[in-house]
């Protein structure tokens, strides 16, 4: 899985990693697999003991359905061990190379993690130990100017018809959510070091990088080369709208700098 925040350049490291025939990383999906782990941890959280533990084959289950001596209540064709193989069998089913010819799959996402209350990780680290994750950070600054910039102004309005204080307004917010979203990834990064991978979306042009992604997903090399230039960035770079955009982030930095300082350091953008 590659998890960070929008505009981090999960797109550009999505189709470095499918230059790989062993790999088929997929795009986003709108986050709806927050839903899937909730369904299956609501389930397990269950006081009603639901799924059970027994080990019983599914011959023995359905007799034991049909015996109008005992409650039935609350039977079901699974035990635990069943329960969290047919939701490995979904998450599979969304991702998986029918084929077989890419054995390794997954997907990039920037709305996982952000938060305690997202048990999306939780669930695929459950039905698949073996799984590796990336996330990818990029400084604050570049990102929010990046996100307003292509998200929010890619039409290129001048700058009288501009909203100050809203803009004023979606930069802190974008900012609140960058250093949310990376102290929860961080927090993550922190508890699997073995199954996690950080890498910096300045450092995407050092070949090095490429080197510690290789080992780190036990592959050959990756053509990163020929890929760097082919994602199509939407930002605004230089008109009137983006030096106006840059205007007020350069004079909000100040508050920026105070919301993101710690996430910044965990992340190597700033000294203690």
């Amino acid at each position: 899985m590659i998890l960070g925040s929008g505009r981090c350049g999960s797109t550009l490291l999505q189709s470095i990693l499918n230059t790989n025939p062993e790999f088929l990383i997929w795009g986003e999906h709108n986050g709806f697999l927050r839903h899937v782990a909730s369904a299956y941890f609501g389930a397990l959280d269950s006081v009603s003991g639901f799924p059970d533990d027994l080990e019983l084959d599914s011959a023995e289950r359905i007799q034991r359905l049909r015996d109008q001596s005992r409650l039935t209540d609350w039977d079901n064709l699974f035990n635990r061990e069943g329960f969290r193989r047919r939701f490995q069998m979904l998450l599979r089913s969304f991702f998986a190379d029918p084929s077989g010819h890419s054995p390794r799959w997954g997907f990039k996402e920037i709305r996982y993690g952000r938060n305690r209350h997202d048990l999306l990780l939780p669930l695929v680290k459950e039905c698949f130990p073996l799984a590796r994750f990336i996330i990818l950070v990029r400084e604050p600054y570049a990102t929010v100017f990046s996100m307003l910039s292509a998200w929010r102004y890619v039409e290129r309005m001048s700058q009288s018809a501009l909203d100050r204080l809203d803009i004023d307004k979606q930069i802190i917010s974008l900012t609140r959510l960058w250093a949310r979203s990376y102290a929860h990834l961080f927090r993550f990064l922190s508890a699997y070091p073995s199954e996690s991978l950080l890498i910096r979306f300045e450092d995407l042009h050092n070949p090095i990088t490429y080197e510690s992604l290789s080992q780190f997903l036990e592959t050959s090399t990756f053509d990163y080369a020929s890929h760097l230039s082919i994602v199509k960035n939407a930002a605004i770079k230089s008109d009137e709208t983006a030096t106006y955009l840059r205007e007020r982030i350069t004079c909000l930095k100040p508050l920026i700098d105070r919301i993101t300082r710690e996430t910044r350091i965990s992340f190597d953008y700033l000294e203690k």
